[in-house]
């Protein structure tokens, strides 16, 4: 994940999680965590009733925000979604929740159960705080690197290789399909680039599923399901013996039914899947240029002009 921490976080993000003294974190409302630092874990247990808070815990004073050096790290913060690292074993995500709308959790257990080769976080942990409309979810860490992090280091042929195998992972989630806009459990589908772009809530509706029907070429209309944030920094690589493998796509907030024709497209005006390096001299769009050419020639097709005109026409 790209380091991305907001100097000034919502205040929803400041209380995600709360130290309640040596060793011992409440994580949200109800997950209460515990390290055992005897046998060198940052799992012990976890309790999601809270049964083991006293109420007092919680008072003002009784508890702080982690230690920035201890073993709950802060990994990300975009407005109010953020990331934290837990130890050496998980990361814990939160972010606002929409009753309309899916939950990553569910996301990530139909990829499982219909497309099992496509590799996906374990989900440890995945509850809602519907009173402050918040959900949270906790994962296992994925082994391997960033691609972010490596694709420096890669061959031509790891580089080609890598894009064939994320784009048979698309092509595989592509088989199911749906007749509307929607996500994985056929609730309303949250894509801001399809919502209207910036100030609005990224929430598409499938009443809306026929909106940007015109823009798609010919064979691109029907709606598939799609991850819809494959930026490197969401995909997950070992490299042994000369050669690479996809260990992880991470991040399936926004996976969903989309029009056939979103997937390349996507690849096109998605600047935030490009690479996150500083002053590295150009290169930053590689990784979408690749994906896209590999998924040209497997039939699918981008329409990048025909959507900035409809999108900027929705702005104006």
């Amino acid at each position: 994940m790209a380091p991305w921490i907001d100097p000034n976080p919502h205040p929803a993000v400041r209380d995600c999680i709360k130290e309640l003294g040596p060793n011992r974190w409440l994580l949200g409302p109800f997950l209460i965590c515990e390290r055992d630092i005897s046998k060198n874990t940052y799992r012990t247990w976890f309790d999601r009733d809270g049964s083991d808070l006293d109420e007092d815990d919680l008072y003002e004073g009784k508890w702080s925000p982690p230690d920035p050096d201890g073993p709950i790290q802060f990994v990300r913060c975009i407005q109010d979604h953020a990331t934290w690292k837990i130890g050496e074993w998980a990361y814990l995500k939160s972010k606002p929740w929409f009753p309309e709308g899916g939950t990553e959790a569910r996301t990530i257990k139909f990829v499982q159960s219909n497309a099992p080769s496509v590799p996906v976080p374990t989900v440890l942990e995945n509850y809602v705080d519907t009173k402050a409309r918040r959900s949270y979810l906790l994962t296992a860490i994925v082994p391997g690197e960033d691609l972010n992090d490596v694709w420096k280091s890669l061959d031509k042929e790891q580089k080609r290789d890598v894009s064939k195998q994320v784009a048979e992972h698309i092509h595989a989630l592509a088989q199911f399909k749906s007749d509307r806009l929607a996500s994985a459990e056929g609730k309303t589908l949250y894509e801001p680039y399809l919502s209207g772009g910036p100030g609005t809530s990224g929430l598409v509706p499938p009443e809306r599923s026929r909106e940007w029907e015109r823009i798609w070429a010919a064979g691109q209309k029907e709606f598939v399901f799609y991850h819809a944030d494959l930026g490197p920094s969401n995909i997950k690589v070992k490299v042994e013996k000369g050669k690479i493998k996809v260990t992880g796509i991470l991040d399936w907030e926004i996976a969903g039914y989309v029009p056939k024709g979103w997937i390349a497209t996507k690849l096109v005006v998605g600047t935030g899947l490009d690479f996150d390096w500083d002053g590295n001299g150009g290169g930053e769009t590689k990784w979408r240029e690749n994906l896209g050419h590999v998924l040209k020639g497997m039939g699918y097709e981008e329409s990048g002009h025909r959507w900035h005109r409809r999108f900027l026409s929705q702005k104006a």
